[in-house]
This record gives C-alpha cells, sequence and structure tokens, in this order.
C-alpha cells in the first residue's frame, strides 16, 4: 500500500499502533486508510471497522483490500467516490479550457 500511495506522490508510511497511530500513515487529506490484505474477504466487517476507526482518528474511511495475487482494490462511500470524481471531471473540463481546443490551431481565419 506504501509504494501505490508513493507512486501516486502521497507520503506513506506504515503507522505504529502501539503508539496510536492508524495502520497507514499518509498525506491523503481527509482521508482515514483501512488497509487489509485478507484471503476471505469480510467487507461489512472491515467497512465497520475503518468506519470506527476513522470517527476516532477523523477523516473519511476508505477501504483497501486485496488477496495474494490480486491488485488493491478500494471500497468507499458512494457519495465520497461521486464527489472524487466530480472533482476530477471540473479539473479536466479546467485544463481544456486553458489548453483551448487543439482544432482552432489548424482553422484560417477568413
Amino acid at each position: 500500500m506504501r509504494d501505490l500511495l508513493r507512486s501516486f506522490g502521497f507520503e506513506s508510511r506504515r503507522g505504529i499502533q502501539s503508539a496510536g497511530e492508524p495502520d497507514q500513515v499518509h498525506s491523503i487529506p481527509g482521508v482515514h486508510v483501512e488497509v487489509k490484505n485478507d484471503e476471505r474477504l469480510s467487507i461489512w466487517a472491515m467497512l465497520a471497522q475503518a468506519e470506527r476507526d476513522a470517527a476516532l482518528m477523523g477523516g473519511e474511511p476508505v477501504l483497501f483490500f486485496k488477496r495474494n495475487g490480486t491488485k488493491i482494490y478500494a471500497a468507499m462511500s458512494a457519495e465520497e467516490y461521486l464527489a472524487a470524481k466530480r472533482v476530477q471531471s471540473i479539473v479536466h473540463e479546467f485544463i481544456e479550457l486553458i489548453q483551448g481546443d487543439p482544432r482552432d490551431a489548424t482553422r484560417q481565419d477568413a
């Protein structure tokens, strides 16, 4: 998980739980990360733990999970997912706006 977060530009390290730190210490603002590597997925129990820990430590709960030999998946509330996708859409529209339409460079003014 640490390497995945770092590959997206976030700081990340394994937390020291005996020191009261969360499982994953990271630089994603407003998010509590819960990480599970489990062959038998108990998604509801895992989400409940993520929500409990998020309530104590702050942030929206996001559960990252995998089993051996699979890629990492994420589970979060639909509202948080859609809000993130909306922000992504706005950023994409903004970039297109400031870069302009590439077809404009090939048009000749009459």
